[in-house]
């Protein structure tokens, strides 16, 4: 406070307070907006986030309070509990990726969402007509009365040709593959990540189960580590061998999770997910396309203007927005309008 001053300290006094409420409401959009191509990437792994909150809460709540157990502890049935738990918790995950493909996604979901908004918008008693529709309008159509629910259709215009673009350039970016490699990568790290730990806390509960190299005295966490990951690849890199029957069935389970790593990569992740995630996105794209054109049409029956007349006719009280909005799609500013053009009526 003695440093900050009285009005700097309740400025980052608030900051602190309100923090989680800046980062929801400012931070989280502000970043998702500059880097929009990412954000509808990864917008399923966000959607699922949100929507299984409690129970991804719940797993890794168990996965921290296991791994902690193994560290701290050497009572077997605390180590036992604890690799059962961990265990368990990749065979959910594997089945989670495996059936990728064939569940409800995050773009189906929306696609849906999509499709309703549209036949509202088409219907006679749609948002357009209720909301954007001239209200008591004179009948020489003198554009003071109606240039607000002009702009409200303008900007809707505008929304959803702006989220067609940037839909459109992912598809031919090709940045969902990024998507479905980092989440195979994530796999592979999970997997191995799960195993040292089973082969760290065996090796507490017996440390026969392991033969180990003349050199390497106390085995840690992450000489098992590297031997996980070695059984994954595989490789003969770590000198660290199975001697018992149970370290013996641990290795040959993490060799089946390696096939099963291999099918969800090739089947599910480069074949099946991937097509139904490029269907869907498409799907978005085109009911995005119809809804800008019943937008484009609803500017000539509503108001009886082309859109090219409609944003000439808002730049007379609202220029500042309409070439803010352009420059946002990249498009040039428009000047003033020329008062001598004709502009026709509303309906």
């Amino acid at each position: 406070w003695i440093v900050l001053g009285n009005r700097r300290f309740t400025t980052f006094f608030l900051y602190i307070v309100f923090y989680p409420f800046i980062i929801l409401v400012y931070t989280i959009p502000k970043l998702a907006f500059k880097n929009w191509s990412f954000a509808i990437v990864l917008s399923p792994a966000l959607f699922a986030l949100v929507t299984t909150f409690r129970a991804s809460f719940i797993q890794l709540t168990v996965f921290i309070v296991s791994i902690t157990c193994i560290f701290i502890t050497a009572n077997y049935i605390y180590l036992y509990t604890a690799m059962f738990a961990i265990g368990s918790l990749l065979v959910l995950h594997l089945y989670t990726n495996l059936k990728k493909s064939y569940g409800s996604t995050f773009f189906s979901k929306l696609s849906k969402r999509i499709i309703e908004l549209k036949v509202n918008l088409s219907s006679d008693s749609s948002f357009i007509l209720a909301t954007c529709k001239p209200k008591n309008a004179s009948e020489n159509g003198d554009p003071n009365e109606y240039q607000g629910n002009l702009l409200i259709l303008y900007c809707l215009h505008w929304g959803f040709e702006f989220a067609a673009d940037k839909v459109r350039q992912v598809i031919k970016g090709r940045k969902m593959d990024f998507y479905f490699v980092i989440s195979w990568l994530w796999t592979v790290v999970f997997t191995s990540v799960v195993y040292a730990f089973e082969y760290f806390a065996l090796f507490k509960i017996d440390p026969g189960s392991f033969s180990l190299p003349d050199k390497l005295t106390n085995p840690t966490f992450f000489s098992f580590l590297g031997f996980s990951f070695g059984k994954l690849t595989p490789s003969s890199v770590s000198a660290i061998a199975p001697s018992s029957l149970l370290a013996t069935l641990l290795c040959y389970s993490e060799l089946f999770c390696s096939l099963l790593i291999v099918i969800i990569l090739v089947f599910t992740i480069l074949m099946a997910a991937r097509e139904r995630y490029k269907e869907e996105i498409e799907s978005i794209l085109g009911e995005l396309g119809q809804i800008v054109v019943l937008l484009q049409n609803s500017f000539r029956n509503l108001f009886n203007l082309a859109l090219a007349e409609a944003e000439v006719l808002l730049l007379e009280k609202n220029a500042q927005i309409v070439n803010k909005l352009r420059s946002i799609r990249g498009m040039p500013e428009l000047p003033p309008p020329n008062h001598d053009t004709d502009i026709a009526p509303p309906k």
